[in-house]
C-alpha cells in the first residue's frame, strides 16, 4: 500500500496547548497516515509526526492549515510556490478561506482522505519594483497606505502603461478575487466571484471627486508610482523591503489550490458571514 502523508501547519495562538492539533494527529496516525507538522509537538507519541520543511512538504497530498484567514495568507506567503491543496479549519473570525469549522473536523477530514472533495483553483498576484525584483504574492491584496504621521498621499495608476487615475488618497487597494470579500469590501469596493479572473482597483478615503475604483481584466499590468518615504507597502499583511516610488501588479503563474466539499457555495458563505460576521470569543483573537 503506497504510503500517505498530510502536513499541519497551525497558528499556536488560536490552538494555544496544540490541543487540537493534537487530536487531529492522533486521528491520522491511527488511520495510518503519517504526519508532518511546521513544529513538534510536546507529545509523548513523537513517531506520530515528522517536521515540515521544504523537502518533505513535497510528499504530502494536501495541507491542513488551522487558523483563521490570516494564517492561511501568511502559510501561502511562505509555502504557496509548492501549491499544495489547503483544507482551512476556522479558529478566526470571518472563514472565507478556512471554511470548515472545528466542530466539523472528522467529517471533512475524513472526507478529504476518501478523496470526496473537488479543488477550488485561487487567482495570484505578483508583486515587483521596478526593476523586476519579486516582492512577494498576493492572494487577498496588495495595499499601499499612507504612513501614519503623513496626511493625504498621492499615488499614479497605471494599466498596461497609460495612465488610468492620479489619486489623493489615504491609500490604493490592488484586489484579488479571492480579495474582494477582505479590505476592499470594507473600503466600498465591488463583492466579485473568486473564481472570476480579474482584479480590483480601489482606492482608500479618497480625498477628491476622482474617487473611482475599477475592475480590471487579469491580462491587464498595473503600476502604480508613490512616494516610498510617506507610503507603505503590504502584500498580504506582510511588509516587504521597498525603497523604490512604484510597484508593478500582475496576474501570477501559480493558483492557490483550497479543497472544497459538495455543500460548500461562495454565496450562502457570503451571506451568512456578512449577517453573522463574528462568533463568540473571537474578539479576543487574532487570525
Amino acid at each position: 500500500m503506497k504510503e500517505r502523508y498530510v502536513g499541519i501547519i497551525t497558528n499556536n495562538k488560536k490552538d494555544k496547548y496544540m490541543s487540537f492539533t493534537k487530536q487531529i494527529v492522533h486521528y491520522l496516525y491511527e488511520k495510518g497516515i503519517h504526519i508532518y507538522l511546521e513544529e513538534p509537538l510536546n507529545d509523548p507519541d513523537k513517531d506520530n509526526f515528522s517536521i515540515l520543511n521544504e523537502e518533505t512538504i513535497k510528499n504530502v497530498e494536501f495541507l491542513i492549515i488551522i487558523g483563521g484567514d490570516g494564517t492561511i495568507l501568511k502559510a501561502l506567503s511562505q509555502v504557496g510556490k509548492y501549491e499544495k491543496p489547503i483544507l482551512g479549519i476556522n479558529f478566526g473570525t470571518v472563514g472565507f478561506l478556512a471554511n470548515v469549522e472545528k466542530n466539523q473536523w472528522k467529517e471533512y477530514i475524513d472526507k478529504a482522505i476518501d478523496g470526496n472533495y473537488t479543488i477550488d483553483d485561487r487567482m495570484l498576484l505578483d508583486v515587483y519594483d521596478k526593476n523586476g525584483l519579486k516582492l512577494g504574492v498576493a492572494l487577498n491584496d496588495t495595499v499601499l497606505f499612507r504612513k501614519n504621521h503623513y496626511g493625504v498621499a498621492e499615488y499614479k495608476v497605471f494599466i498596461n502603461d497609460e495612465v488610468f487615475a492620479d489619486y489623493l488618497a489615504d491609500g490604493v487597494i490592488i484586489a484579488g478575487p479571492t480579495g474582494s470579500t477582505a479590505y476592499n469590501l470594507s473600503s466600498g469596493g465591488p463583492v466579485v466571484n473568486p473564481n472570476c479572473d480579474l482584479f480590483i482597483i480601489n482606492p482608500i478615503c479618497p480625498h477628491t471627486l476622482n474617487n473611482t475604483s475599477i475592475i480590471v481584466n487579469s491580462k491587464d499590468v498595473v503600476k502604480i508610482k508613490f512616494n516610498p518615504k510617506i507610503t507603505s507597502v503590504f502584500i498580504d499583511s506582510t511588509q516587504p523591503d521597498i525603497t523604490d516610488n512604484e510597484i508593478i501588479v500582475k496576474k501570477s503563474d501559480m493558483k492557490a489550490h483550497f479543497i472544497r466539499f459538495d455543500d460548500y457555495n461562495f454565496y450562502s458563505l457570503l451571506v451568512n458571514k456578512i449577517k453573522n460576521p463574528i462568533a463568540e470569543g473571537d474578539l479576543d483573537n487574532e487570525d
